[in-house]
């Protein structure tokens, strides 16, 4: 670029800096931080959550159990990384090969198959749920824990299930502690 070209562009800029603060007084304050989404101005990740779900696409309409289950995963006493992941999965916001193809991220050339089995296309719930891999997986902790349930379609109804599977609060926790754990190895 020129030596001409980037005074014309600074010049330019500063021209739209004096049009936006036209009319602006100055007030001699001590600068500090605000939250505009609190009354006192002080920042909280409930604000920030509410504000973020608010903004949605209304085309990601949640059922009343998915809305459910996406309120008690953060109950869980699973780090909060694990819980991150699982909040992400149940969004679809992990990056499998359909995600990534959707994104043009993967060649056009590039397969969006499995790459553990290699038979069906590589969704969450696929990779997570009904992979050859994963059934066998999940196959082990079930026989651990003594339970028998035919794999659900999706995650959420899985974690229903899962969640809802103990006769206290105490080992409800503990299953959800299992099934974070379990999403997490795999």
């Amino acid at each position: 670029m020129g030596v001409a070209k980037i005074s014309f562009c600074v010049e330019e800029l500063f021209i739209s800096l004096k049009e936006d603060l036209e009319g602006h007084r100055r007030e001699f304050f001590p600068d500090g931080w605000g939250w505009k989404l609190e009354e006192g101005g002080a920042f909280s990740v409930r604000s920030c959550y509410l504000k973020l779900v608010g903004l949605m696409s209304e085309e990601q309409v949640w059922s009343v159990e998915e809305k459910g289950v996406l309120e008690t995963i953060w109950k869980s006493k699973a780090p909060l990384k694990v819980i991150a992941f699982t909040w992400k999965l149940f969004l679809d916001r992990i990056p499998t090969r359909n995600n990534l193809a959707l994104r043009n991220c993967l060649p056009a050339e590039e397969s969006t198959l499995c790459v553990l089995c290699g038979r069906t296309e590589e969704s969450s719930n696929h990779l997570f749920l009904h992979c050859i891999f994963a059934e066998k997986v999940w196959e082990s902790v079930m026989k651990w824990l003594d339970f028998s349930f035919i794999t659900p379609p999706n995650l959420f109804v899985h974690w229903a299930c899962w969640c809802n599977e103990g006769r206290n609060k105490k080992i409800r926790k503990g299953y959800a502690m299992i099934w974070h754990a379990t999403i997490w190895v795999i």
